[in-house]
């Protein structure tokens, strides 16, 4: 939400505190933006998982939401080539994974990360941790950055797995609230279908939840689904314990 900030609160003794942060984190976002057309002519087909598919195809505007990443979703049959497609343009695999063999890796993790200088590439094969094969394939739209058009989620997936990341992490960032009450907002009648991408996943009690904390916590525009008490709770306290006063000057989305 830093850059939602920074904008609203440019010329103030506050907006100028975020002024350093909005510069990195402008810079970053420019890098990983124009790393976007390498990968696609080096790369098998991907699909661009949040960041920039969220920024521009949800928030319409690059500027107010951060990335410092780029999340790729690959077929899991394409992972070797794009493994030695990323090294061979210089990314390195940044974690102990890396020294698995790709066929081991895909049976025992869903993504691993990669980075050249400051920039991270997070190779996805899966797009929901332990789906276990039950998911159907994810269905994609399209989205505009420049001249070029880029893969991305479409509306009724990306809500499913931004509800499932959140989950998964204890909805620890507001920021990923936001995306998802900016998705409800724009994207009207999107929660049914994302319940139906959800329901053979076993996801749907993580739609559920998403959705009734942006109604609750940030006025989204949505029908509010019944939730189990004490769940949303839990929920509403790891957004907003601690949160609210420094959110604007260290998260990091």
């Amino acid at each position: 939400l830093a850059p939602l900030a920074h904008r609203a609160l440019r010329g103030t003794p506050a907006g100028d505190a975020l002024e350093p942060y909005a510069r990195t984190a402008a810079a970053r976002k420019l890098a990983l933006v124009g790393a976007l057309p390498e990968l696609a002519g080096a790369l098998p087909p991907f699909v661009v998982l949040k960041g920039p598919a969220v920024a521009a195809g949800v928030h319409g505007d690059l500027s107010v939401r951060p990335f410092a990443d780029l999340d790729l979703l690959v077929r899991r049959r394409d992972v070797p080539r794009a493994w030695a497609a990323l090294l061979q343009i210089g990314y390195r695999p940044r974690e102990l994974l890396g020294a698995l063999p790709p066929q081991r890796l895909l049976s025992c993790h869903h993504e691993i990360a990669f980075r050249r200088g400051d920039a991270v590439v997070e190779m996805h094969w899966r797009l929901w941790p332990r789906d276990r094969g039950r998911c159907p394939e994810a269905a994609t739209a399209s989205f505009q950055l420049g001249a070029r058009r880029f893969a991305c989620l479409d509306d009724a997936t990306l809500l499913c797995h931004l509800a499932v990341h959140g989950a998964q992490h204890g909805w620890l960032r507001l920021g990923w609230l936001h995306d998802v009450a900016v998705l409800l907002a724009r994207r009207p009648g999107v929660v049914l279908p994302a319940l139906r991408v959800a329901r053979p996943c076993g996801k749907a009690g993580a739609v559920r939840l998403a959705v009734a904390l942006a109604v609750d916590l940030l006025g989204a525009p949505a029908p509010r689904p019944r939730v189990p008490a004490g769940l949303l709770d839990a929920a509403k306290r790891a957004l907003l314990q601690d949160r609210a006063t420094g959110l604007a000057f260290h998260m990091r989305l």
